[in-house]
């Protein structure tokens, strides 16, 4: 999932114990203008991942996370009596229409703010300020449920937070209820209710590929803001696996900022370290870090494809065309070691030698192509043996 419950900073620890409590009717403060110079701050980091078990016990109870709090500041050092109500709703929440709507409500007991105020998740059950009233939806035993189930986060949907300050002015005889003013939203849309099940899936250039440009561009779906990399194999039969790891040849590595479908082009110089070249092999990838929360993250990798890079030039057309429908050994030699990953590194000032007996004689593309055809229209027998230079 990704984040919980925006504004300043979240309440994911504080929302929980707030939502505990039986149902009841709100009961809106009765007073009116707000005062300037109050705020709230909310330290609840982002997450992918929301991992049910630190929100929900087993006993079907909501239960505050360790390590996230609440800052109140008032406009002055005068002692301020003040409390906290806390909303928490979900919209669109995967396979769970529970969720969807009010999930919790709480106001916690009158405390005092002198300044500054920090509150962390202890403060709100009942051995700190504690919870006055509260109400939560079915949701929430539902969620329970789940956790007794094995599941380990929540459902993918969309998640927010409000929180507010009211006050009592020691000064007004009336003994009024004011709204601060300060409020803390906070909002969290989870994507997957697992590391794997965020999807990042590469689209082109596809597995397998011959491009025949130096410049291509690459196409992906993500879920998540991540990087793409590119890597040279340092030979024809290289695996992928072992051309993308650390240490390998590496030609891009370049930080994309949007989700959904997203391009990325090839330019050196420019975004890539080195260009890509005719006749080499190359492995891609895409990669994500998660948020599970707690400080802690996981690295998501999508599969790897692998494409080459050759000429646009016909005659290479011709010349592979050639090569791979000649007579055999020669086309299923060829045909073999093309789908095994080897490609012809060819260009316009390549030669073919051509080698008979101790002698060879340099040869054009085009008079090779021409030998060829002789070869296939004669019933002569062909040996042919490869080599790398």
């Amino acid at each position: 999932m990704k984040k919980l419950f925006g504004g300043g900073t979240v309440f994911s620890s504080l929302i929980i114990p707030l939502a505990l409590g039986s149902l009841f009717t709100v009961f809106s403060p009765s007073a009116s203008q707000a005062q300037t110079g109050w705020e709230i701050v909310l330290n609840m980091p982002d997450t992918d991942v929301l991992m049910l078990s630190n929100y929900v016990g087993v006993d079907r109870k909501l239960k505050p996370v360790a390590g996230q709090s609440l800052t109140i500041t008032a406009p002055n050092v005068t002692p301020a009596e003040v409390y906290l109500e806390a909303t928490v709703m979900g919209a669109n929440i995967k396979d769970l229409a529970s969720c969807s709507g009010e999930i919790a409500w709480a106001r916690t007991k009158k405390f005092f703010v002198t300044g500054q105020k920090t509150l962390g998740a202890n403060d709100f059950t009942g051995g700190g300020i504690g919870i006055e009233i509260s109400r939560e939806s079915n949701c929430v035993d539902d969620l329970a449920k789940k956790v007794t189930e094995g599941v380990g986060s929540a459902p993918p949907g969309t998640y927010s937070l409000k929180l507010e300050v009211f006050y009592k002015d020691p000064k007004d005889p009336t003994g009024r209820i004011f709204t601060s003013g300060a409020i803390a939203l906070k909002q969290i849309d989870i994507i997957a209710s697992s590391v794997q099940e965020i999807n990042l899936n590469l689209i082109s250039p596809a597995n397998g590929e011959q491009l025949s440009s130096s410049n291509p561009t690459f196409q992906f779906d993500a879920q998540k803001e991540g990087k793409i990399y590119v890597y040279e194999h340092s030979n024809s039969g290289q695996s992928s696996q072992d051309a993308v790891r650390p240490g390998g040849l590496k030609c891009l590595e370049f930080a994309y900022n949007f989700t959904g479908t997203n391009q990325v082009n090839y330019l050196y110089p420019g975004n890539a370290l080195r260009p890509l070249q005719l006749g080499k092999k190359y492995s891609w990838f895409i990669e994500a870090s998660v948020a599970t929360g707690g400080g802690q993250s996981e690295t998501r990798t999508s599969t790897v494809y692998s494409f080459t890079v050759s000429s646009n030039d016909p005659n290479y057309t011709r010349l592979l065309d050639a090569l791979t429908n000649a007579p055999d050994p020669i086309g299923s030699t060829v045909s073999n070691l093309l789908s095994s990953g080897y490609t012809l590194a060819y260009s316009t000032s390549n030669y073919i030698k051509l080698k008979a007996g101790t002698s060879s004689t340099r040869l054009e593309i085009s008079d090779l192509l021409q030998k060829l055809a002789e070869l296939t229209q004669r019933g002569i027998q062909v040996t042919v043996s490869v080599g790398t230079e």
